[in-house]
């Protein structure tokens, strides 16, 4: 991943700031899923918890169902 990250940051691609947002945050999912099938389970867990993408506790259920609506779809297909 850090190849691809490296790769479109020399050539000096210039995104939208959500276009930017989903590449960077579909990065960080491409590391959680290398590391849980390398099972590397403390790393994965590590990477999903910094990402907040999902609720760890009960209280912030319905604050995590509410912000997902606002993903790109090429991140809630890939969750």
């Amino acid at each position: 991943m850090r190849f691809v990250f490296c790769r479109y940051k020399s050539q000096s691609h210039e995104g939208t700031r959500q276009t930017n947002a989903t590449f960077y945050l579909l990065l960080d999912l491409m590391s959680f899923f290398e590391q849980y099938h390398r099972q590397q389970y403390d790393s994965a867990l590590d990477i999903i918890q910094q990402l907040q993408l999902l609720p760890f506790t009960h209280t912030t259920v319905e604050q995590k169902v509410t912000a997902f609506k606002y993903y790109a779809d090429e991140v809630s297909y890939s969750i």
